[in-house]
């Protein structure tokens, strides 16, 4: 990661708050599995609210696009995502 010119390595991101957690590349997809799964039983971790949020914030353009007027491709490809 770089944050104003300076690289970080994963410890100094979790010193600073960046980040929550960090692992080993091995050991990444199981993590990632199993954040998934627990943000799914609504343990902490990824909590079903905050996919929400994401899921929203990705999708507010092609949202806006499709509620604002007609549902127009060439309105869908231009818009500003």
């Amino acid at each position: 990661m770089i944050s104003f010119g300076k690289r970080l390595v994963a410890r100094d991101a979790l010193d600073l708050g960046l980040v929550h957690k960090t692992t080993t590349s091995e050991a990444l997809l199981r993590e990632a599995i199993t954040m998934v799964k627990d943000s799914y039983k609504g343990t902490p971790g990824l909590q079903r609210e905050m996919l929400k949020t994401m899921k929203e914030d990705t999708y507010a353009a092609i949202v806006k696009v499709f509620s604002d007027g007609p549902r127009d491709q060439k309105a869908f490809l231009t818009a500003k995502m």
